[in-house]
């Protein structure tokens, strides 16, 4: 709906062949199969079903759409807590690209065959983990997504144990930031928060 194909055919969320070439190996539609699916549920886990329902309704006429649709695809400058902040909107390299792009790595490192499941070896070429290019690109996911310490934090000093409820001042907004910071446009947003990966997926 949203995610274009051809922001997997470069750097930094390229994908081999996602380009459709004549006689050539070919992926696109295994691509669009993965923004189709994954685009869908990682939008319903940051909007809820109510406010993804209306924004797939909107965005079929985005030009005469209502503005908080506008503003939540297209992205939007304002004010909050006396700091000039930005949401940069859905389209491009938003969360949605990076959560598609870990999504096809984690699934396509090992194809399943009539012989179980294997990992694919290249010819003249040397095996290598996939797994600190998955990471990077789902932390930067979060980061879009949810943003950093967004949840109170304990913490520890000299002084003793305390909880910390200061959440990021980032000027560029998460989806979860711009969400609350716009609360009364979008009345029915319901958030679900996804946990960071480090190299070892934990």
């Amino acid at each position: 709906m949203i995610t274009q194909l051809d922001i997997f055919q470069k750097d930094p969320l390229k994908i081999p062949n996602s380009v459709s070439t004549p006689n050539g190996a070919n992926a696109v539609a295994d691509v669009q199969n993965f923004v189709d699916l994954y685009e869908k549920e990682i939008l319903i886990d940051g909007l809820g079903i109510e406010l993804y329902d209306l924004l797939v309704t909107e965005y079929a006429d985005l030009d005469n759409a209502s503005q908080p649709i506008k503003d939540l695809v297209n992205g939007k400058e304002y004010t909050a807590n006396s700091l000039t902040v930005k949401w940069e909107g859905l389209k491009n390299y938003s969360f949605l690209p990076y959560y598609i792009y870990w999504k096809y790595i984690q699934e396509k490192q090992d194809v399943f065959t009539t012989l179980g499941v294997e990992r694919p070896e290249g010819v003249n070429s040397a095996h290598a983990s996939s797994v600190y290019r998955a990471t990077d690109k789902y932390n930067e996911f979060l980061r879009k997504y949810q943003g950093v310490d967004q949840a109170p934090r304990v913490i520890h000093t000299s002084y003793g144990y305390g909880v910390d409820y200061q959440v990021s001042t980032s000027t560029i907004r998460s989806l979860y930031q711009y969400l609350n910071d716009n609360k009364a446009d979008y009345p029915t947003f319901r958030f679900t928060m996804h946990y960071p990966l480090n190299s070892h997926g934990i």
